[in-house]
């Protein structure tokens, strides 16, 4: 492996680690956030809502994360397989979102439990148009996994003003300008 294959592959891996703990740490914060603000019983509610909504999830996928990135990776420097394997799987996406969304529909109608949080499992299900549009397998196929972790950063702002507070403590403490000179004088006296 020449140096530069050997970078792409260390930040691409970064970059799905990055992606995974910003996943991990929001939803350690979120599900006790959740069961202070609206109780343990509500929280039932809601986890059945987001289980339910995370399996159509799973089946809107239908492996595409898998068989599709290796695809794209496959075909990364032709555009027209490239243009082709993306209309196909975004076709594909379309068509069982539609099914979902009767499906969703029909246990609303049918279900009375569900009907009475109907507007809870209607806004849940936004998050299957959200990853409708997802294009994690391309980035994933074209080994582009920062664009990714930029993208998790634009669309939470609540994660970009922590990481930034983080940030600008981390700099203050460990780039004081008193503790810069000092540390660059050490440096300068060890010299001499």
């Amino acid at each position: 492996m020449n140096k530069k294959s050997i970078y792409k592959f260390t930040e691409n891996t970064l970059s799905l680690f990055s992606i995974k703990a910003i996943d991990l740490g929001l939803t350690l914060w979120l599900i006790p956030y959740l069961i202070l603000k609206i109780g343990i019983d509500n929280y039932g509610i809601y986890a059945l809502a987001m289980s339910l909504i995370l399996f159509f999830q799973n089946v809107l996928n239908y492996g595409f994360e898998l068989s599709t990135v290796r695809e794209v990776s496959k075909n990364s420097q032709n555009s027209e397989v490239l243009s082709k394997i993306f209309s196909e799987v975004i076709s594909v996406k379309i068509v069982l979102l539609i099914v979902l969304y009767l499906v969703l529909v029909v246990l609303l109608a049918l279900v009375p439990e569900f009907r009475a949080q109907k507007s809870l499992y209607f806004f849940a299900s936004l998050i299957l148009i959200g990853d409708l549009f997802s294009l994690r397998w391309f980035f994933l196929g074209m080994g582009k996994m920062k664009f990714k972790a930029l993208e998790k950063l634009i669309v939470n702002p609540e994660l970009r003003i922590k990481m930034g507070e983080a940030s600008r403590k981390k700099a203050e403490e460990e780039f004081d300008q008193k503790e810069v000179v000092k540390k660059h004088l050490e440096i300068y006296n060890n010299l001499f």
